[in-house]
């Protein structure tokens, strides 16, 4: 089955079992190894677009479909730090996490007069294991002067609220 094809089963399945959509977390992203602009894959390049930006924008569109026809609901979109600050040999990432930000802000801006939030959350280097495992705390160079990794909690509690009618 196709990614818009999983995407389309996945919502209209939610719909018909609780009759409405009313919060989505949009949370997909993979990384790609690390690799210079110039020795990176297409094959690697378009894995990560497809994956990170694509999907999103097919969870984003079909989702935005049946909150339309309610007159109401909220997307939260994970993208990361990663899509304001450059980190070196994870172009496809960074540039895949920039779309998601810019994405976000133009479904809000389309849908915010229907009733319909669009957020998305851009947490810094979070303990979950996608890249950063191997590196004992975030780097100096790094955007986060805390010099700590986020947890996994602290994302989902951001998403939460922004879910929430708070």
């Amino acid at each position: 089955m196709s990614l818009r094809g999983e995407v389309d089963r996945v919502v209209t399945e939610l719909t018909a079992d609780l009759g409405r959509l009313d919060g989505v977390h949009n949370n997909v992203g993979v990384t790609n190894a690390p690799s210079t602009i110039d020795s990176l894959s297409e094959a690697e390049w378009d894995r990560v677009i497809r994956t990170n930006l694509k999907g999103c924008w097919l969870v984003l569109r079909r989702s935005l479909a049946q909150m339309r026809k309610q007159m109401s609901g909220a997307i939260v979109n994970s993208a990361s730090i990663a899509g304001t600050h450059a980190f070196r040999q994870l172009g496809p990432y960074c540039a895949s996490k920039a779309g998601v930000i810019a994405l976000t802000q133009v479904a809000a801006a389309e849908n915010a007069q229907l009733g319909i939030r669009v957020n998305a959350v851009a947490p810094g280097m979070t303990a979950v294991g996608i890249g950063v495992t191997g590196l004992a705390k975030p780097p100096e160079d790094g955007p986060d002067p805390s010099r700590r990794y986020g947890a996994p909690e602290e994302v989902a509690d951001a998403v939460c609220w922004l879910l929430s009618d708070q």
